[in-house]
């Protein structure tokens, strides 16, 4: 019969030729420094108490540990050191490594497969968990002008990216604010004109009033910005929104007006807010002064 025993990087067979029954072993010492090749007699002790010599121990092996896929040694054993990023190794017990073809590398040290040699991510792209294909492009606006990076860096406030993968900070544009507008969406900017408004930033035109309504000014953001224009008899000063009624002796028979007309020939009006020069009176004019 025969049976293991392993110490450290030793292993050792017994082999028991003479006993005439199962043997247990009485005292054996083995020792890890036995050098290879070694034969030994020792005492065993059988069941039936009477003692058998000549039990045979086979020669001892080194067992030190090979070095495993994604290391190697000069020997292909322990000690063993990681395959630099950029190479890997598939095999057991290796004594170098394999390097990733050109424009290929790996995310860290010890790959152990050819699957590992990726291609590093291109400026304007990145990837989250190892830089390396497959990559994502940069959102609008972010940008990355490294290669094999983990993210994107944001372009400051106020600034955007016309497109998805930029791969410079100087494509990140100063954006139209609401209100104005561009061919681009981003700087220079014209402001809406008069009976226009935009809320958005970074448009590239600007939304109409309806029909009747006009803005006090240009630049208009919102829609509640767009109003209807002084009727007849009144007037403000751009001629919409908030508007006054012409005082007694003038009137004013436009719409949008900015102002009012004087009544002719010194005549006055009986109200305010008069519409036409028809209801100018001398008669009222004597009244109004009165």
């Amino acid at each position: 019969m025969s049976s293991w025993v392993v110490f450290g990087n030793w292993s050792r067979t017994v082999f028991i030729v003479s006993c005439v029954d199962v043997p247990r072993v009485h005292s054996v010492n083995f020792l890890s420094s036995v050098p290879l090749g070694f034969q030994h007699n020792v005492d065993w002790e059988c069941v039936d108490g009477t003692v058998q010599e000549y039990v045979y121990f086979d020669s001892y092996s080194n067992n030190l540990g090979h070095c495993a896929p994604g290391s190697f040694s000069s020997t292909g054993l322990e000690p063993c050191s990681l395959c630099a990023i950029g190479a890997y190794q598939n095999s057991n017990q290796s004594t170098s490594c394999i390097a990733c073809q050109n424009g290929f590398t790996t995310f860290a040290q010890g790959s152990h497969l050819a699957s590992l040699c990726r291609r590093p991510c291109n400026v304007g792209y990145f990837s989250s968990s190892t830089g390396l294909e497959p990559c994502e492009a940069c959102s609008i606006g972010s940008y990355q002008n490294t290669s094999q990076s983990f993210s994107c860096v944001t372009c400051p406030v106020g600034f955007n990216t016309s497109a998805i993968g930029s791969n410079s900070s100087s494509l990140c544009l100063l954006k139209c604010t609401p209100g104005h507008y561009s061919s681009t969406g981003f700087s220079p900017c014209t402001a809406c004109a008069r009976a226009y408004y935009q809320p958005i930033d970074q448009m590239t035109s600007c939304n109409a009033c309806l029909i009747n309504k006009n803005t006090t000014s240009t630049g208009s953001i919102s829609e509640s910005n767009c109003t209807y224009p002084c009727s007849p008899g009144y007037f403000s000063e751009t001629g919409y929104g908030l508007c006054d009624a012409c005082p007694r002796g003038t009137y004013q028979s436009a719409n949008g007006s900015t102002s009012c007309e004087s009544c002719p020939g010194g005549n006055s009006t009986e109200f305010v807010a008069t519409n036409s020069s028809s209801l100018c009176s001398s008669a009222l004019f004597v009244d109004f002064l009165m």
